[in-house]
């Protein structure tokens, strides 16, 4: 994800957001098992994306998303919610959402995972702005 952000247009915040949200569910995808302890909080440290002191990995990809939703707002393009509620927001959303893509085998018939997340991003934005660079 800090790969896919850097190597992102500069100068493009909705561009790194959109790259740093496909990374994640390239790596949820292919990795079903890692997915769920990348975003697990183990008893006594740590407790939120946005609890600077968590050096799980589940706290660094929050930070991430955070920083680039905050990146974001600061360029015009503001949220309805807050950075770390929008964060919530849009990786619960994704996360579960992988998770229904895997249980079902494929049979699932609903939004595919990009289309599912799209629409997440579109409603944590006040203006329903979706990033350029993960476009359904």
């Amino acid at each position: 994800m800090a790969r896919a952000r850097d190597e992102a247009e500069p100068g493009d915040p909705l561009g790194k957001l959109g790259a740093i949200l496909r990374a994640y569910l390239c790596f949820a995808t292919g990795n079903p098992a890692h997915q769920r302890v990348l975003l697990s909080f183990p008893k006594g440290v740590g407790v939120s994306w946005s609890d600077r002191a968590t050096t799980r990995p589940g706290g660094k990809v929050g930070l991430i998303v955070i920083e680039a939703l905050e990146a974001c707002a600061a360029t015009g393009h503001p949220l309805r919610v807050p950075p770390q509620l929008a964060c919530q927001v849009i990786l619960v959303g994704a996360f579960g959402r992988v998770v229904l893509a895997q249980a079902s085998r494929g049979l699932y018939d609903g939004a595919s995972v990009p289309e599912f997340v799209t629409e997440l991003m579109s409603l944590v934005f006040e203006r329903g702005v979706v990033p350029s660079a993960f476009d359904a």
